[in-house]
């Protein structure tokens, strides 16, 4: 009985990091088109959002221009008059709508994230403690959520973007608000 609860908690978890990964932000290819304007990766829309969210048209541009998913980070990270409570109040909403547009509108990615379902998207980076759960999914501790030294916000949004895919729901208007 042990060893079936071992085999069952082991495949609970999609984990997934790195831009090999259709889940990561930086895989591509995954162009969308979100009112006319054509994103590359769900990296480079989030970052945009950031820089429009905070008035910074001069890295809206230069994150447009850019096609690498590293280098539009970098340039998020430049954007002018960015304050971390404000983003931390709205980045969730953005990371949903990248993730639900890069998911419906590429049916190859789409279908990788429906195998997905029953379990729960995990983003095993070691480095990151907010979108992912800051350890490798080869640390025995990522096996228990109780042991995550990280929130897993990407995980959690691809979970709810995945499930509402397979119910047939459009983006919504007030998920993370």
């Amino acid at each position: 009985m042990k060893m079936e609860a071992k085999a069952k908690q082991k495949t609970k978890f999609n984990f997934f990091w790195g831009r090999q990964d259709p889940e990561s932000n930086f895989y591509q290819p995954a162009s969308f088109l979100v009112d006319g304007v054509e994103f590359n990766c769900s990296e480079q829309y989030f970052m945009y959002k950031k820089a429009e969210h905070f008035g910074d048209q001069e890295q809206m541009k230069k994150i447009l221009k850019s096609e690498e998913p590293g280098k539009q980070k970098q340039l998020g990270r430049g954007v002018k008059g960015f304050v971390t409570a404000e983003w931390d109040r709205v980045c969730r909403r953005y990371m949903y709508e990248a993730c639900y547009y890069k998911f419906s509108q590429n049916q190859g990615l789409q279908d990788h994230l429906m195998k997905s379902l029953g379990k729960e998207n995990v983003e095993a980076s070691p480095f990151d403690e907010i979108w992912g759960i800051k350890l490798a999914e080869n640390d025995y501790r990522a096996k228990d959520k109780f042991q995550w030294k990280g929130k897993n916000w990407l995980g959690e949004i691809l979970d709810v973007v995945r499930d509402e895919l397979h119910q047939g729901l459009p983006l919504s208007e007030t998920r993370y608000l």
